[in-house]
C-alpha cells in the first residue's frame, strides 16, 4: 500500500497512516526508506522527496511524541 499511495503523489495524510501501520507491523524505518528511494525511477525525485519527508515527520513524531 504504501507504494501505491506514493505513486499518487499527493496523498500525504494517508501515507503516514499507512507509515505507522508498517511499523507497527514490524517493518523497519530502513526498509521503509529504501522502498521509498526504489520508487525514484518510477514517480519522479518530487514526489519521493515527499514520501522522504513524510517518513521523516512520522518516525520524529513517534520519537518525540
Amino acid at each position: 500500500m504504501l507504494s501505491s499511495l506514493i505513486t499518487q503523489k499527493d496523498t500525504k495524510p494517508q501515507l503516514a497512516v499507512h507509515i505507522k501501520a508498517a511499523l507497527k507491523a514490524g517493518m523497519a524505518k530502513a526498509e521503509i526508506l529504501a522502498l521509498i528511494q526504489h520508487l525514484i525511477i518510477y514517480v519522479g525525485f518530487p514526489a519521493t522527496i515527499n514520501a522522504l519527508n513524510t517518513a521523516k515527520e512520522v518516525f520524529d513524531a513517534l520519537e518525540h511524541p
